[in-house]
C-alpha cells in the first residue's frame, strides 16, 4: 500500500490539524513501516503504533472529535481508516501478517472495533449513518469479513475462530437491526441481510467445517431467526420476506443436514431440530400466525411442510432412516400431526380448507 503525497499538502494538513487542536501520535518500532495521519476538523485524535516491517497504515478524519486507534504487530499488515462526521469512533489492532482492515465510517456516533490474529484475514467495515456499531473478531487464516450498516442504531458482532472463514453481514435502510455471527472451525459460510425494516434480529453460530448459512430478513420489523449448526456440511437457509414479527429456530447437529425457512406474512412460528445426518426440512409459510414444528432424529430423513392461510399447526417427528413426510395445509386454523419411528415409512397429508384435524403414527 504505497502512497505518494505531495510534500506542500502534507506540511498544509500538519498546519490545519495544529490549528484546529487535532491530536496524532505516531510510534513505530521495527523497520519499513509507514503511516499517514490526515486530520481536518476540530478535537480529532488519531494514535498510530507499530511494530514489526512493512506495516501500513492510513488515518484520514474529517468532522468533530473523532477518533481512531491503529496497533499493527508484525509483518505487511495493512489499515485504512476513513471517518467523515462528528463523534466517530475506530479501533484496529492486528497481530501476524499480511491481515488487511478497511474501516468507512460517515456520519456521526458510529463505533467500529477490528481485531485480527492470524495471517492474511481480511476485514471491511462500511458504516453509513447514526450510531451504528460493529465488532469483528478474527483469529486463524485468511478469513473474510464484510459489513455494511446504513442509517440508524444497526449493531454486528462478528467472531471467527479457525481457517478460511467467511461472513458478511448487510444491514441497510432500516433501523436498530442486530446481527451476531460465530463460526468456529474451517471454511464455514455465513450471510445475513436486514433490509428495509427495524428491530429484526439474526443469530448464527456454526461449528465444524463447511458449514453454509443464509438469513434474508427483508421487508419487515420485529423478526428474529437463529441458526444453530453443529457438524461438517451443513446448510441452512432462513428467509422472513414481507411480514413482521415472525420467529425462526434452526437446530442441525451431525453431518450433511439441510433446512430451508420461508417465512411471508405476520407472526409465524416455525421450528426445525434435526439430530443426525443427511436429514432434509423444508418449512413454507405464507399467511399470519401459522406454527410448524419439525424433530428428525436418525439418517435421512426427509419432511416438507407447507402451510398457506392463516392459524394453521403442523407437527412432524421421524425417528429412524428413510422416513419420507409431506404436510400440506391450505386454509385456516388447520391442525396436522405426524409421528413416524423404525425405518422407511411414507405420510402425506393434505389439508383443504379450515378447522381440519390430521394425526397419523407409523413404527416397526
Amino acid at each position: 500500500m504505497k502512497r505518494v503525497i505531495l510534500t506542500g499538502a502534507m506540511l498544509l494538513s500538519g498546519v490545519i490539524a495544529m490549528a484546529q487542536s487535532n491530536e496524532s501520535t505516531v510510534l513505530q518500532e521495527g523497520r519499513f513501516n509507514e503511516s499517514i495521519v490526515l486530520q481536518a476538523g476540530e478535537t480529532n485524535n488519531s494514535d498510530v503504533h507499530q511494530d514489526g516491517r512493512r506495516n501500513d497504515s492510513f488515518v484520514s478524519q474529517t468532522g468533530i472529535s473523532n477518533e481512531s486507534d491503529v496497533h499493527q504487530q508484525g509483518r505487511r499488515n495493512e489499515s485504512d481508516v476513513l471517518q467523515l462526521g462528528d463523534l466517530n469512533i475506530s479501533d484496529v489492532d492486528q497481530h501476524g501478517r499480511r491481515n488487511v482492515s478497511l474501516v468507512d465510517q460517515d456520519g456521526t456516533g458510529n463505533n467500529s472495533e477490528v481485531d485480527q490474529n492470524g495471517r492474511r484475514n481480511d476485514s471491511k467495515v462500511e458504516q453509513d449513518g447514526l450510531n451504528h456499531d460493529s465488532k469483528v473478531d478474527q483469529d486463524g487464516r485468511r478469513n473474510k469479513s464484510i459489513v455494511w450498516q446504513h442509517k440508524e442504531g444497526n449493531v454486528s458482532d462478528v467472531y471467527q475462530l479457525g481457517n478460511d472463514n467467511s461472513s458478511t453481514v448487510y444491514q441497510y435502510e432500516g433501523k436498530f437491526n442486530d446481527s451476531d455471527v460465530d463460526q468456529l472451525g474451517n471454511s464455514n459460510y455465513s450471510y445475513v441481510v436486514q433490509y428495509l425494516g427495524d428491530n429484526n434480529e439474526s443469530d448464527v453460530m456454526q461449528d465444524g467445517d463447511g458449514n453454509y448459512s443464509t438469513v434474508r430478513q427483508e421487508v419487515g420489523s420485529d423478526n428474529y431467526s437463529y441458526v444453530g449448526q453443529f457438524g461438517d456440511f451443513n446448510t441452512s437457509t432462513v428467509q422472513q420476506i414481507n411480514g413482521d414479527s415472525n420467529i425462526s429456530l434452526v437446530g442441525q447437529l451431525g453431518d450433511g443436514n439441510t433446512s430451508h425457512v420461508w417465512q411471508e406474512g405476520d407472526s409465524n412460528i416455525s421450528g426445525v431440530l434435526q439430530l443426525g445426518d443427511s436429514n432434509v426440512s423444508d418449512v413454507t409459510q405464507t399467511g399470519d400466525g401459522n406454527i410448524s414444528g419439525v424433530l428428525q432424529f436418525g439418517t435421512d430423513n426427509t419432511s416438507t411442510v407447507t402451510q398457506t392461510g392463516d392459524g394453521n399447526i403442523s407437527g412432524v417427528a421421524q425417528f429412524g432412516f428413510d422416513h419420507v413426510s409431506t404436510v400440506t395445509q391450505t386454509g385456516n386454523s388447520n391442525l396436522s400431526g405426524v409421528l413416524q419411528t423404525g425405518n422407511g415409512h411414507i405420510s402425506t397429508v393434505t389439508q383443504l380448507g379450515n378447522s381440519n384435524i390430521s394425526g397419523v403414527f407409523q413404527s416397526n
